[in-house]
Protein backbone atom coordinates (compact mmCIF):
# COMPACT_ATOMS: atom_id res chain seq x y z
CA UNK A 1 0.00 0.00 0.00
CA UNK A 2 0.88 3.58 -0.86
CA UNK A 3 0.08 6.43 0.14
CA UNK A 4 0.33 10.12 0.17
CA UNK A 5 -1.63 13.58 1.14
CA UNK A 6 -2.17 17.11 0.36
CA UNK A 7 -2.42 20.42 2.57
CA UNK A 8 -4.31 23.31 0.82
CA UNK A 9 -2.83 26.63 1.44
CA UNK A 10 -5.32 29.29 2.18
CA UNK A 11 -5.62 30.29 -1.36
CA UNK A 12 -9.11 29.05 -2.15
CA UNK A 13 -9.52 29.70 -5.11
CA UNK A 14 -6.56 27.81 -6.72
CA UNK A 15 -7.45 24.27 -4.55
CA UNK A 16 -8.68 21.90 -7.88
CA UNK A 17 -5.29 22.59 -9.19
CA UNK A 18 -2.99 22.45 -6.57
CA UNK A 19 -4.72 18.71 -5.47
CA UNK A 20 -4.10 17.84 -8.89
CA UNK A 21 -0.50 19.18 -8.85
CA UNK A 22 0.25 17.39 -5.31
CA UNK A 23 -0.84 13.93 -6.49
CA UNK A 24 1.27 14.66 -9.86
CA UNK A 25 4.30 15.78 -7.70
CA UNK A 26 4.09 12.62 -5.42
CA UNK A 27 3.62 9.83 -8.20
CA UNK A 28 6.78 11.26 -9.60
CA UNK A 29 8.89 11.28 -6.23
CA UNK A 30 6.98 8.18 -5.96
CA UNK A 31 8.11 6.80 -9.59
CA UNK A 32 4.33 5.23 -9.38
CA UNK A 33 1.78 5.64 -11.84
CA UNK A 34 -1.02 5.77 -8.72
CA UNK A 35 -1.25 5.37 -5.15
CA UNK A 36 -3.54 3.34 -3.28
CA UNK A 37 -4.83 6.08 -1.16
CA UNK A 38 -4.76 10.01 -1.29
CA UNK A 39 -5.60 11.81 2.20
CA UNK A 40 -6.50 15.65 2.99
CA UNK A 41 -4.41 17.08 5.44
CA UNK A 42 -5.54 19.68 6.86
CA UNK A 43 -7.09 20.70 9.86
CA UNK A 44 -11.39 20.59 9.91
CA UNK A 45 -13.23 23.10 11.29
CA UNK A 46 -16.83 24.82 11.99
CA UNK A 47 -15.38 28.41 10.05
CA UNK A 48 -12.59 28.49 7.34
CA UNK A 49 -9.30 30.17 8.66
CA UNK A 50 -5.57 29.84 7.06
CA UNK A 51 -5.67 26.31 6.26
CA UNK A 52 -8.73 25.26 8.32
CA UNK A 53 -11.19 24.01 5.79
CA UNK A 54 -14.81 23.32 6.78
CA UNK A 55 -16.60 20.33 5.70
CA UNK A 56 -18.89 22.15 3.62
CA UNK A 57 -15.22 23.15 1.67
CA UNK A 58 -14.46 19.63 1.82
CA UNK A 59 -17.80 17.83 0.77
CA UNK A 60 -18.72 20.74 -2.26
CA UNK A 61 -14.98 21.61 -3.33
CA UNK A 62 -12.19 19.52 -2.24
CA UNK A 63 -13.92 15.74 -2.60
CA UNK A 64 -14.96 16.34 -6.52
CA UNK A 65 -11.13 17.02 -7.30
CA UNK A 66 -10.57 13.77 -5.22
CA UNK A 67 -13.01 11.81 -6.97
CA UNK A 68 -12.25 12.62 -10.05
CA UNK A 69 -8.62 11.58 -9.63
CA UNK A 70 -10.03 8.07 -8.60
CA UNK A 71 -12.08 8.02 -11.67
CA UNK A 72 -9.19 9.08 -13.86
CA UNK A 73 -6.95 5.68 -11.82
CA UNK A 74 -4.60 8.10 -9.91
CA UNK A 75 -5.91 6.33 -6.45
CA UNK A 76 -7.83 3.70 -5.21
CA UNK A 77 -8.76 5.12 -1.87
CA UNK A 78 -9.44 8.71 -0.02
CA UNK A 79 -9.34 9.46 3.47
CA UNK A 80 -8.49 12.57 5.65
CA UNK A 81 -6.41 13.31 8.46
CA UNK A 82 -8.67 13.51 11.33
CA UNK A 83 -7.27 16.19 13.38
CA UNK A 84 -10.22 18.54 14.01
CA UNK A 85 -13.52 19.12 16.29
CA UNK A 86 -15.51 15.89 16.87
CA UNK A 87 -18.65 17.18 15.40
CA UNK A 88 -16.60 17.55 11.72
CA UNK A 89 -15.13 14.38 11.96
CA UNK A 90 -18.64 12.42 12.43
CA UNK A 91 -19.93 14.46 9.63
CA UNK A 92 -16.86 13.58 7.31
CA UNK A 93 -17.26 10.10 7.90
CA UNK A 94 -21.52 10.13 7.45
CA UNK A 95 -20.83 11.33 4.42
CA UNK A 96 -19.66 7.80 3.09
CA UNK A 97 -17.39 9.49 0.69
CA UNK A 98 -14.00 8.40 2.87
CA UNK A 99 -12.22 5.53 2.70
CA UNK A 100 -9.82 5.86 5.46
CA UNK A 101 -9.02 8.34 8.09
CA UNK A 102 -5.62 8.57 9.95
CA UNK A 103 -6.13 9.17 13.72
CA UNK A 104 -3.72 10.89 15.79
CA UNK A 105 -3.05 7.98 19.00
CA UNK A 106 0.13 7.84 20.17
CA UNK A 107 2.14 9.01 23.31
CA UNK A 108 2.18 12.28 22.54
CA UNK A 109 -1.47 12.71 21.38
CA UNK A 110 -3.17 9.77 23.37
CA UNK A 111 -6.44 11.84 23.31
CA UNK A 112 -8.25 9.70 20.59
CA UNK A 113 -8.07 6.62 22.88
CA UNK A 114 -8.14 8.14 26.37
CA UNK A 115 -8.86 11.39 28.20
CA UNK A 116 -6.16 13.43 28.95
CA UNK A 117 -6.20 15.34 31.77
CA UNK A 118 -6.63 19.22 31.61
CA UNK A 119 -3.33 21.10 30.55
CA UNK A 120 -1.92 17.71 29.23
CA UNK A 121 1.42 18.81 27.33
CA UNK A 122 0.33 16.64 24.11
Amino acid sequence: MVSTKVRLDPDRAGWAAAIRASMETSLRRLQQDHVDLYQLHNTLGPEAAGDVVTVEEVLDEILPVFEALRAEGKTRFLGFTANSDTDSLHRLVASGRFDAAQVFYNALIPSAGEPVPAGYPG
